[in-house]
């Protein structure tokens, strides 16, 4: 699963906020909710990393994509 989630959240990042891939990529890896994510594979769905991982970044899926786009940055520094 954990070779499912990843990159399906660094493709969701690229098409839901225009995101580009080396940005996304970038803040997958940094996400310190994501690094758990190989721990607990069969318990927690899809959805709910990303979730988590919105959370983390203080996004919401109805956010203007310039907003998005600085706060990944910001996140990635």
């Amino acid at each position: 699963m954990v070779s499912d989630v990843l990159p399906t959240i660094v493709i969701y990042l690229n098409r839901k906020f225009n995101i580009e891939l080396d940005e996304a990529i970038a803040v997958v890896k940094k996400s310190q909710v994501l690094k758990g994510c190989s721990d607990d594979l069969d318990d927690i769905s899809l959805q709910e990393w990303l979730g988590k991982f919105l959370n983390e970044l203080n996004i919401t899926i109805d956010m203007d994509k310039e907003v998005v786009s600085q706060k990944i940055k910001d996140f990635i520094k």
